[in-house]
């Protein structure tokens, strides 16, 4: 019996320290930005509306993971109706969001425009917000998308002018609804 109790005392040890190690670690705020993009997948529809930038008739987009999960690439569109000023006409944008330290995305439109942002998520990953650094001389951008229910959310499409780079006003926006998830 004495030559065992060192080695029960030993397992005891190992076990303790196991289990002290095992313990979850605190999710990073980068890590927690990355999951909550991750509800973001699959391919929303837009609610036609009316916008600062004109009468929203179609549009909606789709956001696939790719490069084994480390990228999001998102493909919108939005058919804007004619008005008095202007033809009807169709704007298509492509974000391709990326992991890493911070995560990031970089943002490029049919209108030649490429925004680089910031990406956070709220505590309750309800609201993923994309921001681009503020630029001496140049505009601020800010992209926000909100949870209403898992497939129901608003987003918009906010400007900040030069020398004012935290009052921002709403350029564009709606509600979008998921039809697919991937």
């Amino acid at each position: 019996m004495r030559s065992r109790l060192p080695i029960l005392l030993a397992l005891a040890c190992s076990l303790t320290a196991v289990a002290q190690t095992a313990q979850p670690a605190a999710e990073s705020p980068a890590n927690a930005t990355w999951r909550a993009l991750q509800s973001l997948t699959g391919a929303w529809k837009s609610e036609p509306g009316v916008t600062p930038a004109g009468p929203v008739i179609d549009g909606g987009f789709t956001i696939t993971a790719e490069l084994q999960s480390k990228v999001l690439v998102r493909r919108n569109f939005t058919a804007f109706a004619s008005t008095a000023q202007r033809p009807a006409f169709r704007h298509d944008d492509l974000t391709v969001y990326y992991a890493g330290e911070n995560p990031r995305a970089i943002y490029f439109d049919s209108e030649g425009h490429t925004i680089e942002y910031a990406v956070t998520a709220s505590a309750d990953a309800q609201e993923i917000v994309c921001l681009s650094p503020v630029l001496a001389g140049q505009p601020r951008f800010r992209f926000t998308y909100t949870f209403t229910t898992p497939d129901t959310m608003k987003v918009g499409f906010d400007i900040a002018m030069p020398g004012t780079p935290d009052q921002f006003g709403n350029h564009v926006g709606g509600v979008l609804h998921r039809v697919k998830s991937n």
